[in-house]
């Protein structure tokens, strides 16, 4: 069973979850923690965004390191951080290659379509 299918099977569940007994709840975070961790099995492709968080990127400009602050990278699809220009910038023939899990998140990602070095 792949995760898609998982997927479906929980959703199912959760259909019926107003019918079950008082300590329902308990299966109901088990369900919504399971669904969670199934959805980041699913690999999805990296985003292009900033290197640096919003913050991180304010105080980088004020220092006069506006440059380094504006550099942007491929970031996890999930929790939008920068997966690590030194992880993932591996040119071999003509594609990237990169850690094939987020290393803050866990979500899957999947570096087939991502080609060259920038956004597409």
């Amino acid at each position: 069973m792949n995760p898609e299918q998982a997927l479906k099977i929980i959703d199912g569940i959760e259909e019926v979850r107003g019918n079950l007994p008082e300590d329902g709840l308990l299966v109901e975070e088990a369900l919504i923690d399971a669904k969670g961790a199934l959805k980041k099995q699913i690999p999805e492709t990296p985003v292009w965004g900033y290197m640096f968080s919003d913050w991180i990127r304010d105080r980088m400009k004020k220092a006069g390191k506006g440059a380094i602050a504006d550099k942007q990278t491929y970031c996890c699809p999930s929790c939008k951080k920068s997966l690590g220009q030194s992880v993932f910038v591996k040119a071999t023939h003509g594609m990237i290659y990169g850690d094939p899990f987020c290393k803050y998140c866990g979500q899957h990602i999947s570096w087939e379509n991502i080609s060259g070095g920038g956004a597409e």
